[in-house]
Protein backbone atom coordinates (compact mmCIF):
# COMPACT_ATOMS: atom_id res chain seq x y z
CA UNK A 1 0.00 0.00 0.00
CA UNK A 2 1.36 3.46 -0.92
CA UNK A 3 2.14 6.15 1.63
CA UNK A 4 -0.81 8.36 0.67
CA UNK A 5 -3.24 5.46 0.68
CA UNK A 6 -2.06 4.33 4.11
CA UNK A 7 -2.28 7.91 5.44
CA UNK A 8 -5.83 8.20 4.07
CA UNK A 9 -6.79 4.90 5.68
CA UNK A 10 -5.20 5.92 8.98
CA UNK A 11 -7.11 9.24 9.07
CA UNK A 12 -10.38 7.54 8.15
CA UNK A 13 -9.82 4.89 10.83
CA UNK A 14 -9.01 7.53 13.44
CA UNK A 15 -12.27 9.32 12.74
CA UNK A 16 -14.32 6.16 12.28
CA UNK A 17 -13.42 4.79 15.72
CA UNK A 18 -13.64 8.11 17.53
CA UNK A 19 -16.64 9.55 19.34
CA UNK A 20 -16.67 12.41 16.79
CA UNK A 21 -17.42 10.43 13.64
CA UNK A 22 -20.16 12.91 12.68
CA UNK A 23 -17.58 15.73 12.39
CA UNK A 24 -15.59 14.02 9.61
CA UNK A 25 -16.28 14.21 5.88
CA UNK A 26 -14.60 12.72 2.84
CA UNK A 27 -14.57 14.42 -0.54
CA UNK A 28 -14.27 11.84 -3.31
CA UNK A 29 -14.00 11.89 -7.09
CA UNK A 30 -17.37 10.83 -8.46
CA UNK A 31 -18.43 11.20 -12.08
CA UNK A 32 -21.84 12.64 -12.77
CA UNK A 33 -22.08 15.09 -9.89
CA UNK A 34 -21.17 18.78 -9.77
CA UNK A 35 -17.41 19.26 -10.21
CA UNK A 36 -17.02 15.45 -10.09
CA UNK A 37 -16.82 15.72 -6.29
CA UNK A 38 -19.07 14.07 -3.76
CA UNK A 39 -19.05 14.67 0.01
CA UNK A 40 -19.56 11.63 2.22
CA UNK A 41 -20.04 11.76 5.97
CA UNK A 42 -17.80 9.38 7.83
CA UNK A 43 -20.85 8.20 9.76
CA UNK A 44 -22.21 6.76 6.46
CA UNK A 45 -19.26 4.35 6.16
CA UNK A 46 -20.07 0.77 7.17
CA UNK A 47 -16.61 -0.84 6.82
CA UNK A 48 -13.00 0.16 6.13
CA UNK A 49 -10.65 -2.17 4.24
CA UNK A 50 -7.07 -1.83 2.99
CA UNK A 51 -7.89 -0.25 -0.35
CA UNK A 52 -11.54 0.78 -0.10
CA UNK A 53 -14.45 1.79 2.11
CA UNK A 54 -17.93 0.33 2.07
CA UNK A 55 -21.13 2.37 2.24
CA UNK A 56 -24.57 0.80 2.53
CA UNK A 57 -24.94 0.34 -1.23
CA UNK A 58 -21.45 0.72 -2.74
CA UNK A 59 -17.73 0.53 -2.19
CA UNK A 60 -15.28 3.33 -2.91
CA UNK A 61 -11.55 2.84 -3.60
CA UNK A 62 -9.30 4.99 -1.40
CA UNK A 63 -7.56 6.44 -4.47
CA UNK A 64 -10.77 8.43 -5.09
CA UNK A 65 -10.47 10.32 -1.79
CA UNK A 66 -9.50 13.93 -2.59
CA UNK A 67 -9.92 15.51 0.84
CA UNK A 68 -10.64 14.60 4.43
CA UNK A 69 -12.26 17.26 6.60
CA UNK A 70 -12.68 17.48 10.35
CA UNK A 71 -15.15 20.09 11.63
CA UNK A 72 -14.97 21.77 8.22
CA UNK A 73 -11.18 22.08 8.25
CA UNK A 74 -9.17 20.19 5.60
CA UNK A 75 -6.83 17.75 7.34
CA UNK A 76 -5.78 15.93 4.14
CA UNK A 77 -5.76 17.05 0.52
CA UNK A 78 -4.38 15.54 -2.67
CA UNK A 79 -4.35 18.92 -4.42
Amino acid sequence: MGKKKSMIRELINRGFWSNEKEHYELVIRHRGVKDNRLVIKLSDIKEIHDGYIILSNSWIPLHRVIEIRYKGKVIFSRT
